[in-house]
């Protein structure tokens, strides 16, 4: 029971942070805020026992951060490939990268696939499904905040019209 009031009380720092501690940029989060705000989304979905945090967060943690790099090493792989640049590669180049896309997209969901089958060991598969169910919130909001973001920008912007 303490260990709920600890996790409550230490989300509720977090937030209290994240909600007044920000910067020039109000709407912008840094990647400790993101990680803090993703963390307590998680967190409150699974409902974790003290047992089952200590055991679930190093393993979430570890393919988490595997499978961020995956996606940014395909995130380079992308900013090479332009539009207009790609009708002028020849068709050993556009074969190579259709490859290289094809194997980092795999190699991304041999890692969520590895990733749960050890989490299995820790929570149950109710929580698994919890976790994916929280990952897509997450996900959702973060996009919600972009486009916010992105119409407030417009519409401060005189030099840019509004859609």
């Amino acid at each position: 029971m303490k260990s709920k009031h600890f996790i409550f009380l230490t989300l509720s720092i977090l937030s209290t942070t994240f909600i007044f501690g920000q910067g020039p940029d109000r709407g912008a989060l840094q990647g400790e805020q993101l990680m803090a705000l993703k963390t307590g989304i998680i967190t409150q979905a699974l409902s974790l026992s003290p047992e089952q945090a200590q055991s679930f967060w190093p393993i979430y943690n570890q393919f988490n951060e595997q499978i961020k790099e995956s996606r940014r090493e395909l995130g380079e792989i992308l900013k090479e490939a332009k539009p207009k640049d790609i009708d002028e590669w020849n068709d050993e180049k556009v074969e190579a990268t259709l490859k290289l896309l094809a194997e980092h997209k795999q190699n991304e969901q041999r890692l969520i696939n590895q990733m749960q089958e050890a989490l299995r060991e820790v929570i149950s598969p109710k929580q698994l499904l919890k976790l994916h169910m929280s990952e897509e919130r997450f996900k959702r909001r973060m996009i919600q905040r972009l486009k916010k973001r992105g119409r407030g920008q417009r519409s401060e912007r005189p030099d840019r019209p509004e859609r």
